[in-house]
């Protein structure tokens, strides 16, 4: 009977335990609506990569603006497009987002991408779907791959 009252104990224990670790597993970038409520505001870039290449001139003027789902983009005070983007799926450290463009640059692409918030830093990897490529995987920019990596940080207000 001890034995039985034994394995209960460890049984218990153990979920317990995998209980009290599953939210911080799970957690990795957050909940949609939190990740959603992080990205609110104006997002300064700081560098460009694209297609295995360093931007020739990284244009710190360039700042996305979060509103809801919408996202704007700006060179300085100039319009260089907007359109909606969505969370396709959370998990791990980073979360896949999609962004469809309705308007200026690019207008009628949709952008598929990989991104994460650390505190006051934006990450975000991402190509066009025209391309065929795929969503990228990781945070990286390779000669022939076709993708883009930028690095923000919030700007302030």
């Amino acid at each position: 009977m001890s034995e039985l009252r034994n394995l209960v104990l460890v049984l218990i224990v153990g979920l317990a335990g995998a209980a009290a670790l599953a939210p911080q597993a799970a957690r990795g970038q957050g909940t949609r609506k939190g990740i959603v409520e992080k990205l609110q505001g104006k997002w300064r870039r700081m560098s460009s990569q694209d297609d295995g290449k360093p931007a020739e001139k990284d244009d710190n003027a360039i700042r996305y603006t979060f509103k809801g789902t919408s996202l704007t983009v700006t060179r300085g005070k100039d319009f260089a497009q907007s359109g909606e983007w969505k969370i396709v799926e959370v998990g791990g450290k980073h979360f896949k987002v999609d962004y469809r463009i309705t308007e200026g640059v690019n207008k009628g692409e949709t952008v598929i991408g990989i991104a994460a918030v650390e505190g006051d830093r934006l990450r975000f990897c991402y190509c066009f779907a025209s391309q065929g490529r795929g969503r990228p995987d990781e945070f990286a920019a390779n000669k022939g791959d076709g993708c883009s990596l930028l690095g923000f940080r919030r700007a302030k207000p």
